[in-house]
């Protein structure tokens, strides 16, 4: 490899953590601007949706005007859901620490809240990301994967655990990877494992830019029968 590839690696290396920096800074903003109760899962999908657009369409668009789309729309559509999601990881944590007080089954509550604060979130902020699903769908599916794709949760875990001890060993990093750098491999690993089911359905994979891909590697075309997102329609996703 010669210098001016080692260059060009470098800069693409920089350019990725400080666009990783800034969607740090606009999911903390925009779980602000939602109050924290109702902008946390729009501010989590708009921010997966970017890392899924950068698969899709390499550089070919504004991370943060795309990311401000996406929020508007992820508002609208999840403020609800965001809403009865915090709702019901209060309620979890409340429980787990009456429990522990009481000296009673306290992994309980700690396992449910694991697994809906980072598994179910993620998931469906993947899911919204890649598929045109209803929302009633969406949950469903955001549920039941994280217990179907056992390996590819633990591995979701195992980035979520790392970062944690990160943030809590170099507080400094909090603002600029807290939230970024998780959802950006958990964004990779949920992709490849959904291309992987659509491979064994026989559907066509989800669409991933060429300058996304490993060296040598190639991917079916899948353009049709998208919509001007890229997401594949519901019928995608029937079968899991």
């Amino acid at each position: 490899m010669n210098k001016q590839a080692v260059a060009q690696k470098v800069y693409e290396i920089t350019l990725l953590i400080s666009r990783l920096a800034l969607m740090n800074l606009m999911w903390i903003a925009f779980t602000l601007l939602g109050g924290v109760v109702f902008g946390l899962v729009p501010a989590t999908v708009a921010i997966v949706g970017v890392f899924r657009s950068y698969e899709r369409e390499g550089d070919a668009f504004r991370w943060s005007v795309r990311a401000w789309q996406l929020y508007k729309a992820a508002f609208r559509r999840f403020w609800l859901v965001s809403f009865l999601f915090v709702a019901v990881c209060a309620s979890l944590t409340l429980s787990l620490w009456v429990l522990r007080y009481q000296n009673g089954p306290w992994l309980v509550p700690l396992v449910a809240l694991v697994y809906v604060a980072a598994l179910v979130l993620p998931y469906l902020a993947a899911n919204e990301a890649n598929f045109e699903l209803t929302i009633t769908a969406l949950i469903k599916n955001s549920l039941l994967l994280p217990a179907m794709w056992t390996l590819t949760s633990i591995k979701i875990l195992t980035v979520e655990a790392i970062t944690v001890v990160l943030c809590a060993l170099l507080p400094g990093l909090i603002p600029v990877m807290c939230a970024s750098v998780p959802l950006f491999v958990v964004s990779a690993l949920i992709t490849a494992r959904w291309n992987k089911q659509l491979r064994l359905l026989g559907k066509d994979e989800l669409p991933i830019a060429d300058e996304q891909r490993p060296a040598g590697a190639s991917g079916q075309s899948d353009a049709a029968g998208r919509s001007g997102d890229g997401r594949a329609p519901m019928i995608a996703t029937s079968t899991i």
